[in-house]
């Protein structure tokens, strides 16, 4: 039985997270430093998530405007999920990421962690938002 994983797909940074064995919870990873191109960073994805057995399924966030309509950034995730698919062989789905980050900033707060520490978690909450959006989404239809 495979995990699914959760991108927050950025330019500079993506944020991690990985679903427990029986796909009911989101763990947060980490975040991950983009490389210099798509395949570049698949590789430093790929070394990241060695120590996990079996992905069978990659969420990524969409970043839709907030009326539902795709943002330009939507096309740089489809392209990344696209290579993500051809080179790891692994199913992407997309799942609508509206207020994640606000909600990733949010939580931070609530915990006291300065504005140094909500940038550097923020995209590995945000990542962990969307995965267990996703698993909730799933799970009331099973």
């Amino acid at each position: 039985m495979g995990r699914i994983l959760g991108i927050d797909f950025g330019e500079k940074r993506l944020g991690l997270a990985i679903s427990d064995e029986n796909k009911r919870m989101a763990l947060p990873i980490t975040k991950l430093l983009a490389g210099k191109n798509f395949a570049a960073t698949i590789e430093l994805l790929k070394k990241e998530l060695s120590r996990y057995q079996s992905i069978e399924k990659i969420v990524m966030g969409l970043p839709l405007h907030l009326n539902g309509k795709e943002s330009p950034m939507c096309e740089r995730v489809r392209a990344f999920a696209k290579a993500i698919t051809e080179i790891l062989e692994v199913p992407v789905d997309f799942f609508d990421e509206r207020f994640t980050s606000s909600c990733a900033h949010s939580s931070l707060k609530e915990v006291k962690a300065n504005r140094k520490k909500r940038a550097a978690e923020v995209d590995s909450i945000s990542a962990v938002i969307t995965l267990q959006n996703y698993l909730d989404r799933a799970l009331s239809f099973s």
